[in-house]
């Protein structure tokens, strides 16, 4: 079967590189003809290479153009729709990640009428059967889309053979905007399957596996933790037999004294051999929370989309994921992280034995994303 994923994919962010792959090689390994559309428009681009900075940026697009095989760039709507005439897939699947956000004054890869939304699909006479994986709103709201636009958005939405999203934010928001006619079925982020379908060459694990455990990651900055809270934490650590390394995001690294900086640039597959032998991780970033519970690392997620407790927890997605793998306790929102979390409470949830809980839904979350896989697969037949 020929099969194109429309995702985030090569941008500048280790998550979407690691979810992208994860989706494609699985697809791969079942046997199928399977390709990236490499939808990227231009202001997206731009901005992408500004704020990672262009030796880190090159890094993404090396990955995929080493192991990814890839349509020509497509830069919008008419692209796209001119590819998949030409092309022919059988099936189209997007997802997963954020395809589904909308962010009024984000660039137009964030923003609802780009590729993500399937309305390319109109300017083909026979279109593919077309399936969402794990999307998500990101804590989009659809009612901030143009009322003009509702009625279109739901009419695509009814005509894709196989929904599923990543949290239940974006459920309802798809329940909302189609009355109740498509009811999406829940699949965990393609990013759990990612150590079992994507081989690491050994090039970019052996650092990271020559100091399995003996090292706490900490992927924070100054707005979340104060230096007096870090300089206690590195403390502790130690007298735990432990380094803590400051851990970078695609923004770039944090200015904190620890024992090690890992820095950019810095490969996505070493990215994430680093968060796989790790003793610990302290992230921001909601793949830097799947990968750990992936790999059954103790982390704690400081929670970026939920400022203060409680406010905005539905559209959260580190929070949907820690009530779905009953491990609430280890999502901080940003202010509870910064005044609320003391280093000891930090370092005891860290060595907290939760592995065979975590892993247990770890297996559960793979079983159920292949199971979405098998679905939307026989959805074409």
């Amino acid at each position: 079967m020929k099969i194109g994923i429309l995702t985030f994919h090569s941008v500048a962010n280790f998550g979407a590189n690691i979810q992208s792959s994860s989706t494609y090689f699985k697809l791969k390994s079942l046997g199928h003809d399977v390709c990236i559309v490499n939808y990227k428009d231009s202001r997206s681009e731009q901005k992408h290479r500004k704020v990672a900075g262009e030796e880190q940026y090159e890094l993404h697009q090396n990955y995929f153009e080493t192991y990814i095989k890839q349509s020509p760039v497509l830069r919008n709507n008419d692209d796209v729709a001119d590819y998949i005439k030409q092309w022919q897939p059988d099936l189209i699947i997007c997802g997963g990640d954020a395809v589904l956000m909308h962010e009024p004054n984000g660039t137009p890869d964030r923003q609802y009428g780009n590729p993500f939304w399937l309305s390319w699909m109109k300017n083909i006479p026979d279109p593919p059967v077309a399936c969402y994986l794990s999307a998500s709103s990101r804590g989009s709201d659809f009612s901030k889309i143009p009322k003009q636009f509702h009625r279109d958005i739901a009419d695509i939405f009814n005509q894709v053979r196989y929904f599923s999203t990543r949290d239940n934010w974006t459920t309802r928001q798809v329940q909302w905007i189609t009355g109740g006619k498509q009811i999406p079925f829940h699949c965990p982020d393609p990013a759990f399957a990612f150590e079992i379908d994507v081989p690491i060459p050994q090039k970019y694990s052996a650092t990271a596996i020559s100091r399995k455990q003996s090292y706490i990651l900490l992927q924070a900055n100054s707005r979340n933790l104060s230096k007096k809270w870090v300089k206690e934490f590195r403390q502790l650590a130690h007298q735990q037999g432990l380094e803590v390394y400051s851990f970078p995001t695609t923004f770039g690294n944090s200015n904190f004294d620890l024992d090690e900086t890992i820095s950019l640039p810095l490969h996505p597959l070493e990215w994430y051999s680093w968060i796989q032998n790790a003793a610990g991780c302290i992230t921001r970033l909601f793949h830097g929370q799947i990968c750990s519970m992936s790999a059954g690392v103790p982390f704690i997620t400081i929670d970026t989309q939920q400022r203060y407790p409680w406010l905005s927890q539905n559209k959260s997605r580190a929070h949907d994921l820690a009530v779905r793998a009953a491990c609430q306790g280890r999502i901080k929102p940003t202010i509870s992280a910064r005044y609320l979390m003391s280093p000891r409470k930090a370092i005891k949830l860290l060595q907290h034995t939760y592995k065979p809980t975590i892993m247990s839904y770890a297996e559960l979350a793979r079983d159920l994303y292949s199971r979405t896989i098998n679905r939307i697969l026989e959805s074409v037949k």
